[in-house]
């Protein structure tokens, strides 16, 4: 598969989860060209933030991805997940396939009033939080 197909896949079955309501939210993907014969697939990102996180991951670590946009999808549960991949020609040489469970409870609530913010899923007291920290 090459990267130009995994990405309009990628991007595509965001959509279908979306139109579905099985996600909140689903960030675009992109092919970046990085030599003639490297390039890379991953969401579009809205700034240069790390992507390291704690293992097992901490709450910020979480935090920072919803106020940041760091994923492929953020779900209706309000899992994380994030589809990125590095190919030397067609050939898969790095890949990232993760998963961030939400470490608090969503309630119907929550996603009713998800407006899509970059903090509007976090309960009050973790929004004032990822503000004073993350931003």
């Amino acid at each position: 598969m090459s990267a130009e197909t995994l990405c309009w896949r990628a991007t595509r079955f965001g959509f279908m989860l979306l139109g579905n309501e099985f996600a909140l939210d689903a960030r675009q993907h992109f092919v970046e060209q990085h030599t003639a014969t490297r390039k890379s697939v991953m969401w579009v990102r809205t700034g240069d933030h790390s992507l390291m996180a704690g293992n097992p991951a901490r709450l910020e670590d979480y935090v920072t991805l919803l106020v940041n946009h760091e994923y492929s999808y953020l779900m209706r549960d309000g899992g994380v997940i994030q589809i990125a991949y590095t190919f030397e020609r067609d050939r898969i040489e790095r890949h990232r396939l993760a998963y961030y469970p939400c470490p608090f409870p969503i309630t119907t609530r929550d996603i009713n009033s998800y407006d899509g913010g970059s903090s509007s899923l976090l309960p009050m007291r973790l929004c004032q939080m990822s503000k004073r920290t993350y931003s």
